[in-house]
């Protein structure tokens, strides 16, 4: 069984493929992109990605176990925070994919 740092690392490997895939104006901001809460709690997206058609940010996630309510919660608080962290007035909302194996 593949874990999630062998996944994520076979993304990166093949970055220019999955930007393809993806279609155009994906660009690559950050892998396991830090996020810092006030009092000092670390989280990591697993990718964040900027759409320069579309003006807005994408937090991508890669999850193999079975997803969770809370999963979609932490998803949620990744999208919330990228809005206020780093989207200014010109971009759009951010956007959130989560890629499972099972939903």
């Amino acid at each position: 069984m593949t874990d999630e740092k062998s996944l994520k690392d076979k993304l990166i490997d093949n970055i220019l493929l999955f930007l393809q895939e993806l279609g155009t104006g994906f660009a690559l901001v950050g892998r396991e992109y830090k996020l810092v809460t006030p009092t000092g709690k670390n989280y990591f997206i697993d990718l964040l990605m900027c759409h320069t058609k579309i003006h807005a940010y994408v937090v991508i996630g890669v999850k193999l176990e079975e997803t969770t309510p809370a999963d979609f919660g932490q998803w949620n608080f990744y999208v919330n925070e990228i809005d206020d962290k780093k989207k200014t007035e010109t971009d759009n909302e951010t956007i959130g994919i989560l890629l499972c194996k099972t939903a």
